[in-house]
């Protein structure tokens, strides 16, 4: 086979064979080797090259799937594949044998009217055909040549590893097909885990599937050295579990396409990279180039050459080679058809003469297969023609059931004798009968349980004649349903009379279907199917030392059909027999024991090996911490529990964490890992105070720690910076002081534990962002009052931008904006259309404006400011003698009254002589006939003080 890399298979000899497909094994249960010659071994020292021309075989039993000869001189015939079952005969050397399916080392065979099976170690196969197999180095190939030099199929490389098809993939598919030959694929494989074996299966799945209709033989799985050598290069070992594994899980996606599976390998490689089981399972194709081949596992395929010439094709100054193969085994998925058995196969007994009687005549007949009689009506029916005269009749038999097929066998219809002895007979006297209760009954085997009757034929011996049934006798049953003894009543008929009764054993079915439920490294469960009728079970067990099967428990309820072996050897093979057993009035019928069911312990696989993922740092509860772990180990995810179990140390304080992993079951030894327990998170940061200059916060206090480390965002490096280390968990507030006014801050905070030299860090706290104060107004005050104005002014505030003027609005009780001022060196300002007599309240802000944004600073010391009240106007009159009446206008309600001033002289001194809250004023006890001068003032109390309005013009009159 060409490969990829074009290298060669090398050419592996060991221990000398017999021919192709058997080899020689001492086993004296199974063949007796005595006697055979010494010419009958292969000189293993024999590497000639020359090619094997062998004859090709045509099958001729439909049923069959290869042709072979027994080497060894007695071979025992079984009804089961292993030398647990019963033997049902014998074959002799060079008997010739049909293979009718293959399980594992032994082929099912017919022969010499058995049906059984025998081990493969003694018997060569004959090819039954022939091929080559190609790739791209085989370049064009002519197809309808390559069917003439008597080719009948070819296998194709379809591609290798996961992506590459072979580019002569589709013209030789399409071209050998239509040359009419057989198809089977192979893909070789540079895989190096089962999850890329896969993904090459789904590649080659993928290219044949087009051409699925013309693809009768195998699909090959090609993993060779060169194979090894890749993996090896890219830092993988491949062992020969992981070689298996992957051969298994390539093959298992193809078979579920519903294509015959197959693997190539050459005799070393092949048991040196793949377990029995996977071998077994699969039909081999196996490369050797010498002759004959030596492999000692049974094999469907023999790559004998990669020099082979095709007539017509090249020439012989420039030959074209090509690889060439013989076919022992016709393709199968090595599962054995329940195929029916051929009746004219079966020996049927000699049918002795019969005496014409008028009417129609049926003799019996018996028909023999691995020494047991087949049964009328179960197996076969039977026909008769040409029965009535003398001459020669038919008895057709046609099989049923298991049966088919027809077998016709003739038997004699002799003349009646005359009666010439005329008077001297005396034609009145009557033949005595003879009575069959003297007869001889064969002994009758112990039958199977199959919940209908069970009618065993008999063979009857009288007088050394063997009777036949419904001419000499008939039979009558009872009993015959349920396990225990059933009996047959054999009554005499015609020239026999009186009856005999013999008794037979119904026992047990034979447990069927074990299966293994669960193994360990100390035990082993398995299952069966359940049976009907019957107390129990008993299971046996092989002893090593007796070498014999030892019982080993008893279970008294049919329903129970599990059962747990326990307290075995890790990595330890165990055979078990179970048989069914009825207890009937103290008496025991037992079934056949089962075949031998065969399982190993698991092997105790040290933990230490495994991988375990990586575990994150785990916060600090104050309780036991216990993190979950996934370990692996040969590509395998255990369980915990069930493979092993885990304990913990040093799991609750902040530090270093330990987790044990002890194995159980199959997994022995312990692994230890540890874990870091870092503090809790630092949280709740608050704001505690803030100024022009810094900033002081706080944080919920952290157990198990050994303190705080606080770090603030730098703009120039786009990073936080460490600023603080607090040493002390219970100091949970800091200052950053020496800040720039009207800037914000951003901090992270971090707990931290110092063990042995060791510092254990929580994660950083959320962000916490604050923002220093800017420099508040101060000095707030009135500086000029007037009526319909106030001018107001404070001390110039350092690093800001301006200021914010806001006066409380009556409607709202708030603070509403009147007034920015943009400029800082501006430090008063001037309300307008007031109304008089009216309080007013003032705050101011200061602001800043870094990079965009508006810092404010917390509102000024409030200033309450009143309007001035109007300057009223006066009017005099005199209404009485010695008095004068004052009238005032220009008033408002605002005011809370007015004084009163009075003079004798306009520029002398004004006296205050009173005051009032209404609109007039009269002064009496004037002198009369003077002249006196007045002027007038509103005023509004606020807080206690009185604001005054302007004086109001001076007004003079002479009183009365």
């Amino acid at each position: 086979m060409k490969k990829i890399t074009q290298s060669i298979l090398a050419v592996s000899l060991s221990a000398s064979m017999i021919f192709p497909n058997m080899a020689l094994i001492s086993n004296a249960e199974e063949a007796n080797t005595n006697g055979i010659e010494n010419n009958s071994y292969i000189n293993n020292t024999n590497d000639s090259t020359d090619q094997p021309n062998v004859e090709i075989t045509q099958l001729t039993n439909p049923n069959a799937i290869g042709l072979g000869t027994i080497t060894a001189y007695s071979l025992n015939v079984r009804s089961g594949p292993s030398t647990s079952y019963e033997v049902l005969g014998l074959l002799s050397k060079d008997t010739k044998v049909d293979i009718l399916g293959r399980e594992n080392n032994w082929y099912k065979i017919s022969a010499n009217n058995l049906i059984g099976y025998i081990s493969a170690s003694y018997v060569t196969l004959s090819a039954i055909e022939k091929g080559i197999d190609v790739s791209k180095w085989n370049g064009n190939i002519d197809w309808n040549q390559v069917k003439a030099d008597g080719n009948d199929y070819v296998i194709i490389r379809a591609g290798f590893g996961s992506s590459t098809v072979d580019p002569q993939f589709k013209s030789y598919i399409e071209g050998a097909s239509n040359a009419g030959l057989k198809i089977g694929i192979y893909w070789f494989s540079y895989a190096t885990s089962v999850e890329k074996a896969k993904k090459e299966a789904a590649k080659c799945l993928a290219t044949i599937e087009p051409y699925k209709d013309k693809i009768s033989y195998p699909v090959f799985y090609d993993y060779e050295y060169d194979s090894v050598d890749y993996a090896k290069k890219v830092g993988v070992t491949i062992t020969k579990d992981l070689s298996s594994k992957m051969a298994e899980a390539f093959l298992s996606d193809v078979a579920s396409k519903g294509y015959i599976t197959g693997i190539y390998a050459n005799k070393d490689f092949g048991d040196r990279y793949f377990n029995s089981d996977i071998l077994y399972a699969n039909n081999l194709w196996i490369a050797q180039y010498s002759s004959p081949c030596t492999y000692n596992k049974p094999y469907m395929m023999w790559q004998y050459t990669e020099e082979g010439i095709i007539d017509g094709i090249g020439t012989l100054s420039k030959p074209n080679y090509f690889d060439k193969n013989y076919t022992y085994l016709k393709p199968t998925n090595n599962i054995i058809p329940e195929s029916k058995i051929d009746v004219s196969l079966i020996s049927v007994n000699d049918i002795k003469s019969v005496t014409y009687t008028g009417s129609d005549i049926k003799p019996s007949v018996t028909l023999t297969l691995n020494n047991e009689n087949l049964k009328e009506s179960e197996d076969y029916t039977l026909t008769y023609s040409d029965n009535i005269d003398v001459g020669t009749g038919k008895v057709t038999i046609t099989g049923i059931n298991r049966y088919t097929g027809t077998k016709t066998v003739p038997f004699e219809i002799t003349p009646k004798d005359d009666n010439s002895h005329g008077d001297d007979v005396d034609n009145n006297i009557s033949e005595s009968k003879i009575d069959v209760s003297s007869a001889s009954v064969n002994d009758i085997k112990s039958l199977k349980y199959t919940g209908s009757n069970v009618n065993p034929g008999v063979t009857v011996t009288l007088n050394d004649k063997i009777l036949k049934e419904n001419e000499d006798y008939t039979l009558t049953y009872s009993d015959n349903t349920s396990v225990g003894m059933g009996k047959v009543t054999i009554t005499g008929i015609n020239e026999y009379t009186g009856t005999k009764a013999v008794s037979f054993k119904i026992i047990p079915k034979t447990v069927s279907n074990i299966s293994l439920d669960k193994k360990t490294t100390n035990s082993i469960s398995f299952s069966w199917d359940k049976i009907d009728d019957v107390t129990g079970y008993k299971i046996y067990k092989y002893d090593e030392a007796s070498k014999s099967y030892k019982h080993l428990k008893t279970i008294k309820d049919n329903n129970i059909n599990t059962y747990t072996n326990k307290n075995l050897n890790s990595s330890s093979i165990y055979n078990y027999k179970i048989r069914a057993y009825k207890v009937i009035d103290g008496t025991t019928y037992y079934g056949k024991y089962s075949s031998i069911f065969t399982a190993s312990t698991n092997s105790n696989i040290d933990l230490s090996l495994a991988s375990v993922n990586d575990i994150k740092s785990v916060k600090y509860t104050g309780s036991d911490i216990k993190p979950s772990v996934t370990l692996t180990l040969n590509d395998k995810t255990l369980k915990e529990n069930e493979d092993y179990t885990l304990t913990y140390s040093d799991n609750i304080s902040a530090g270093i964490g330990k987790i044990t992993i002890t194995g159980i079951n199959e997994y022995t030894g312990t692994k230890t890992v540890s874990f870091k327990i870092i503090p809790k998170t630092v949280s709740n940061i608050l704001l505690n105070k803030k100024t022009t200059d810094s900033i002081s916060f706080s944080w919920d206090k952290i157990d198990d720690v050994t303190g705080y480390k606080i770090y603030k965002y730098d703009n120039t490096t786009k990073s936080y910076k460490h600023l603080k280390t607090i040493k002390g968990n219970n100091i949970n507030t800091y200052t950053d002081s020496n800040l720039n006014c009207a800037s914000t801050y951003s901090y992270k905070i971090r707990a931290y534990k110092s063990i042995d030299g060791t510092t254990y860090y929580g994660k950083y706290s959320s962000i916490f962002t604050a923002s220093t104060e800017v420099n508040k107004v101060t000095n707030l005050k009135l500086d000029t009052r007037k009526i319909t104005s106030l001018k107001i002014s404070w001390d110039k505030a350092n690093d800001v931008t301006g200021y914010k003027i806001y006066r409380y609005d009556t409607n709202t009780n708030t603070y509403k904006l009147i007034k920015t001022i943009s400029d800082s060196s501006i430090t008063s300002y001037k309300n307008t259309n007031l109304s008089s007599a009216t309080r007013y309240l003032y705050k101011i802000k200061s602001y800043k404006i870094v990079d965009g944004k508006t810092y404010n600073s917390d509102y000024s010391s409030s200033l309450l400011a009143t309007t001035k009240p109007l300057t009223p106007s006066i009017k005099l009159s005199t209404p009485s003698t010695k008095s004068i009446k004052l009238t005032l206008s220009n008033t408002s309600s605002r005011s809370t009254g007015y004084k009163i001033y009075m003079s004798t002289s306009k520029n002398g001194t004004y006296s205050y002589i009173g005051y009032t809250n209404s609109k007039t004023f009269t002064k009496i006890k004037l002198t009369k006939n003077k002249t006196y001068y007045f002027k007038v003032r509103a005023y509004r109390t606020v807080n206690g003080e009185k604001i005054y309005s302007s004086y109001s013009t001076i007004k003079s009159i002479k009183c009365k």
